[in-house]
């Protein structure tokens, strides 16, 4: 693990680990981790398989893990609105 002081806090490489529905990591990560990894500068790996869930890893510095997560978090409900909003119409 990277250490050291650098402005506004230590400079350390932290892991974040998300559990997803398989169906959703392509739209909200990209293809193979695209989407948010090299827009902030994380390394991202996605487990393998058919599974329902799958395991998103996600490792940088603090700063770029906050980004990274803001990210697919908006992507979600963004997603999520989207798909209401289609359901809505549909029953119209």
């Amino acid at each position: 693990m990277d250490s050291g002081v650098i402005e506004g806090g230590l400079n350390v490489t932290l892991t974040l680990r998300l559990m997803m529905h398989g169906k959703d990591v392509g739209s909200v990560i990209g293809k193979k981790g695209e989407y948010v990894g090299k827009d902030t500068g994380t390394l991202i790996n996605i487990s393998e398989g058919n599974c329902t869930e799958r395991i998103i890893t996600l490792a940088g510095p603090t700063p770029a893990l906050f980004t990274a997560s803001s990210m697919i978090i908006l992507k979600l409900e963004e997603d999520f609105s989207s798909s209401i909003e289609k359901s809505e119409h549909s029953h119209v």
